[in-house]
């Protein structure tokens, strides 16, 4: 309390401000969550990997990889700052921010932004040093100039920070307190201020040409995204930071450190007409889920609770299938078919988190059917915004949880062996095949775990669907009413059957001989063809879907 009245000496009669988000529109916003914290997680966990293997490896203790360790750290505490405050509003009514929190977050927004920045100086005049003055590269750049250097940039940013965060606070806000942005930014604040600016303005100096919209955008790039793809591009292009990393994936004392995927077919010849078939399968999956995204999200008619849910089933089969189908491609036309350990964990992680949340989603939608057909006048009451946000929230992190299950005890088997994988990506079972140690655990967790995760979905889906039909059967005397309610439901009802019959076949059946080609076969049913299949269903069956995606195209032409 005493805090609060002394940063606000100046006067000011707003005690808290209510930040608008990222969006003025409330209907994307469950999508936005879902988006947003997926990349908020591929941070914290890319960042906090390499963090870990800097600080952990002999190898990587240079002056290079030192102020990679200060750049992951600094992105994990970046996005921080203003990530999960946005989550939060995305799913909440009360979107208020105190004012001390307002400064604070304004204070540590800029602290480590500016110290990104100079940081990215530093590393670049460090490579510039190792790259044209080789000779005098542990002279130049040795532990004290390192350490030096780092605490300058640190100390320096947070002088500037601090500039803005006490120039800020001692304005004077006596009129509105509806802050255009998802974070307290000293621009957004400046405009909301009684007082004079200028001299705020001109510390910032900065050129106002962006609108508000604009700065928004720009603002996820650079505190959302950007953190994100760092550990992507360190890993992906810095040979010692991915080596450093797959040693401490397999530090289960495997000799194995990559897999060759044998593909769909051990027949070559067929190789160049398969690329052809599921090229143009992916590229319908991609356009036409694509376009149904898009129409759910632009087209106001149709934010309702059930395309909420057929939007997350499009994000969901545009994920799903890009999991595996762009290797697959890849491999159809190369001759070198490996995939790195940890590629490999991390397909198996993707494939069974998306699919898994898939399996969810779909007794989701048939509960949505069956409220809004058995109780129609409950329906805005029972289905309200709040409660599809938190049973979408819900399926996804257990579908997660449940592939991070997978991915870890798979990831703790020893591989001495052979490495073929006789499957076109990286699998539960056929990696089984291949450990030398016990898998009995594994077995068991994949037979009940992903059992359950199949089954009850499905069967509570079939019980939804069974009791609308009964409900209908019993409460409908007119076959154009009857006929209206289930055509509702044939849309869903056909992507149940084409996910769950190939899955539970697959997981659920005994093993056999004849199981490698049939399990590939399957494999590219829910895989590869049913979420393509899923928008020419919905837009064939669907007539608001179709009316709004013919509305949308003749608009374009």
């Amino acid at each position: 309390m005493n805090s609060n009245m002394e940063v606000m000496l100046n006067q000011t009669s707003v005690k808290e401000f209510v930040l608008l988000g990222v969006t003025d529109l409330q209907e994307p916003q469950p999508f936005l969550f879902a988006i947003f914290l997926i990349i908020y997680f591929v941070n914290i966990t890319g960042n906090g990997a390499i963090l870990m293997i800097v600080i952990l490896d002999q190898k990587l203790h240079s002056p290079m990889y030192f102020f990679l360790g200060n750049l992951a750290c600094l992105d994990i505490c970046y996005s921080t700052v203003t990530v999960p405050k946005m989550l939060k509003n995305l799913l909440s009514t009360s979107k208020a921010i105190s004012f001390l929190g307002c400064i604070t977050q304004l204070h540590f927004f800029h602290f480590l932004g500016t110290t990104e920045s100079l940081l990215l100086a530093v590393m670049a005049f460090d490579r510039f040093v190792a790259i044209c003055k080789p000779l005098h590269y542990p002279i130049i750049m040795n532990w004290q100039i390192c350490i030096l250097m780092a605490v300058t940039i640190w100390t320096i940013a947070f002088l500037h920070a601090l500039l803005h965060s006490v120039m800020t606070s001692r304005l004077s806000f006596c009129g509105p307190n509806h802050v255009h942005h998802f974070f307290c930014d000293v621009k957004p604040l400046l405009e909301l201020a009684c007082g004079n600016t200028e001299l705020n303005l001109w510390l910032l100096n900065t050129v106002t040409g962006n609108s508000l919209d604009q700065d928004r955008i720009i603002a996820i790039m650079y505190s959302v995204v950007t953190p994100a793809l760092n550990p992507l591009i360190y890993t992906l292009r810095n040979k010692e930071v991915r080596n450093a990393l797959n040693r401490k994936v397999m530090s289960n004392q495997t000799s194995v450190t990559e897999f060759l995927l044998l593909g769909v077919t051990d027949i070559q010849e067929l190789n160049p007409i398969l690329f052809v078939i599921f090229f143009t399968i992916y590229f319908v999956n991609i356009t036409g889920n694509g376009a149904i995204l898009m129409i759910v999200i632009l087209d106001p008619r149709l934010h309702s609770p059930m395309y909420f849910f057929l939007g997350n089933l499009a994000c969901l089969d545009i994920c799903f299938s890009t999991v595996t189908v762009p290797k697959m491609l890849e491999n159809l036309l190369s001759t070198s078919k490996a995939i790195s350990f940890l590629g490999c964990i991390t397909q198996l992680h993707f494939f069974h988190f998306l699919g898994s949340t898939e399996a969810l989603l779909l007794p989701v939608m048939a509960f949505d059917r069956f409220v809004a057909i058995c109780r129609p006048l409950h329906y805005s009451v029972i289905m309200n915004r709040q409660l599809c946000s938190h049973m979408t929230v819900t399926i996804w992190i257990m579908g997660f949880l449940h592939a991070l299950l997978h991915s870890v005890m798979t990831s703790r088997l020893s591989f001495c062996g052979p490495n073929h994988v006789h499957h076109f990506f990286c699998d539960i079972k056929p990696l089984l095949d291949l450990a030398c140690g016990n898998t009995e655990l594994n077995l068991w967790l994949l037979n009940t775990v992903t059992g359950t995760i199949a089954l009850t979905p499905f069967f509570l889906t079939f019980l939804s669907y069974f009791y609308i039909i009964t409900y209908l059967f019993l409460k409908t005397h007119s076959c154009s009413m009857l006929h209206k309610a289930l055509s509702t439901c044939a849309s869903h009802f056909m992507v149940v059957i084409l996910l769950y019959v190939p899955v539970l076949f697959n997981y659920i059946r005994p093993a056999s001989s004849s199981a490698l080609d049939q399990e590939r076969i399957i494999a590219i049913m829910y895989s590869v063809v049913t979420p393509a299949l899923n928008p020419l269903i919905y837009t064939l069956r669907n007539k608001e879907v179709r009316n709004a995606l013919n509305k949308k195209v003749r608009r374009w032409l």
